[in-house]
């Protein structure tokens, strides 16, 4: 079972890995870039800052765990993986203010749109109609 306190921190990773339409860079993928990102999107407080740190470096090194446990397993990862991203978001939305979390929301609209335009992971792109 994927512990509760891991969850969040993926989340937190596969948010900051979206790519943003509209000229803005791709999330950075380390901790620190990460945190930063959030804290440009977010407008973070000190303290949110290092508890947003904290969660992000606990899912990091849970979601490599996830990895090693399911290496043989994709579906089995997905779904760990997913479990992982989701207490990850719930985490982080605890720490933030409404305003911050329609930011936060819009960012994760924003990955998941990126994420359902993307193309087949073969390096191949799909015509659209």
């Amino acid at each position: 079972m994927l512990s509760k306190k891991a969850m969040p921190l993926l989340v937190t990773f596969v948010i900051v890995m979206v790519f943003v339409k509209g000229g803005m860079a791709q999330p950075p993928q380390d901790l620190e870039k990460q945190v930063a990102y959030l804290n440009e999107r977010l407008d973070l407080t000190e303290e949110q800052t290092v508890q947003i740190r904290d969660i992000i470096g606990r899912g990091q090194t849970e979601r490599d765990r996830l990895r090693e446990l399911n290496a043989e397993n994709r579906e089995a990862m997905r779904a760990a993986m997913q479990d992982l991203r989701d207490e990850t978001d719930q985490q982080i939305d605890r720490l933030l203010t409404e305003e911050q979390k329609t930011e936060y929301d819009k960012m994760k609209k924003e990955m998941r749109d990126k994420r359902h335009h993307r193309g087949p992971r073969d390096g191949h792109r799909r015509e659209h109609r």
